[in-house]
């Protein structure tokens, strides 16, 4: 998932159809602050 404007507009659809995803990717800060925002799990790689 990307963490820009197109990975938020993402990670809202999955919430809103009641889908918890668990968020992954390389830019460490970017993923983390996207899964406080939406307080979803996080995968740090």
């Amino acid at each position: 998932m990307t963490t820009g404007h197109t990975g938020a507009l993402v990670l809202d659809s999955m919430l809103r159809r009641g889908l918890r995803p668990v968020l992954a990717g390389c830019d460490g800060a970017a993923v983390a602050g996207l899964a406080a925002r939406h307080d979803v799990g996080l995968v740090p790689v």
